[in-house]
């Protein structure tokens, strides 16, 4: 014989046929005032509610929107040379300086939103001085030991790399637009901060007697070192070509030591 089962469907009659009470989850009949209350039916739960986060998503946005507003992250590609001069405090007044030659150098960098100190219109456009923050990153790998002019090294075996996460505040000098039609600007900053800056290898270090010594060099970004900068740049609306120069100088384990990185890179400019 076949098993009688309670379908959906005949429940369903039963309730609405024969006005039987649906047992409600805890096993009791719900009462009719609590199927059906006065005053109309039931509101869903969070009608309420859902507004009021709404608004407050809403508001949430927005503030993230103005807190971002501004500001600009940039990325490029160009040429330019690194340059590490060290120095080394056991040896008597030895020093080294190691390359790159040149290379292609990329850009990654973040720019604050800009205020202004100054402004004043011109025939096109306006002057402005004023401020924001600026911080790069970068990477560098040189293996050309300057042993006899200041520009060109020698590949003599010896290796320093290494990278920084550098921020400084910028002020410059701002014209533009220098053409009606079109968002023109010319821009010139000098900026001085902060680098967290690391880099290990081995140099030719030759001391004020003419001794050559192979020697190990490195640092940890557990210490700043000091960073400054300065920029150059032709902005053609979100296009821009930059000269930028930028030296980080501090101590190490070995002695002192400065990097200098000069490049010409074209870039192209994000902003929120």
């Amino acid at each position: 014989m076949a098993r009688f089962g309670w379908s959906p469907l005949l429940w369903a009659a039963l309730v609405l046929g024969l006005g039987l009470q649906p047992v409600c989850a805890f096993g009791q009949a719900a009462s009719p005032e609590a199927a059906e209350p006065s005053g109309g039916p039931p509101a869903a739960p969070g009608d309420d509610a859902e507004p009021a986060q709404f608004e407050a998503l809403q508001h949430a946005a927005r503030r993230a929107a103005d807190t971002v507003r501004g500001q600009a992250v940039t990325l490029g590609l160009g040429y330019g040379q690194t340059t590490a001069k060290l120095y080394f405090k056991d040896l008597d007044k030895g020093r080294a300086q190691i390359t790159d030659n040149g290379t292609l150098v990329p850009l990654v960098q973040y720019a604050s939103q800009e205020s202004y100190f100054w402004e004043s219109p011109l025939r096109t456009g306006r002057v402005a001085v004023g401020y924001n923050l600026v911080a790069n990153y970068a990477a560098f790998s040189l293996n050309r030991q300057l042993t006899v002019g200041p520009f060109q090294g020698a590949n003599v075996g010896t290796r320093v790399t290494g990278s920084y996460l550098a921020a400084a505040p910028l002020v410059f000098v701002r014209l533009g637009p220098l053409y009606p039609e079109r968002e023109i600007f010319w821009k010139f900053g000098v900026g001085v901060g902060a680098a967290a800056l690391q880099y290990k290898g081995t140099v030719i270090a030759t001391t004020a007697g003419g001794g050559r010594y192979l020697e190990p060099v490195a640092k940890n970004a557990d210490s700043l070192s000091v960073y400054t900068t300065e920029v150059w740049e032709v902005q053609v609306e979100r296009w821009s070509l930059l000269f930028k120069g930028a030296q980080s100088s501090g101590s190490a384990r070995h002695g002192n030591f400065t990097l200098e990185e000069y490049s010409l890179t074209l870039a192209y400019g994000f902003t929120f």
